[in-house]
């Protein structure tokens, strides 16, 4: 994404720009989401599991174009990496967050 001039990454001027536009009494928080429904927390342990439904069925879209038009990648080489990202956001032993 940052060769086609994009970032994934949080936007620090999110409140910023809110503000500009005529929003009042903004407020935001920045969470650890985790990847998985890895964690003891029954709360985080449901996070876990709608967030991981909603990254194993995006994470496909979210690659194939990039990839394939900007970085030269064959669909197949995507669709493996796509597969392999899906499997390693399933193993438990991994107790990974995004920040949201």
């Amino acid at each position: 994404m940052r060769t086609a001039g994009l970032s994934l990454n949080i936007d620090g001027r999110t409140r910023d720009k809110l503000e500009a536009v005529g929003f009042v009494d903004v407020s935001e928080a920045i969470i650890q989401l985790p990847i998985n429904p890895w964690s003891s927390q029954k709360r985080l342990k449901e996070l876990g599991e709608w967030f991981h439904d909603c990254l194993s069925q995006a994470v496909h879209s979210m690659s194939m174009a990039a990839l394939t038009r900007i970085e030269q990648w064959s669909k197949d080489d995507v669709l493996r990496l796509v597969e392999d990202a899906r499997e390693e956001a399933r193993r438990l032993s991994i107790h990974a967050y995004c920040k949201l």
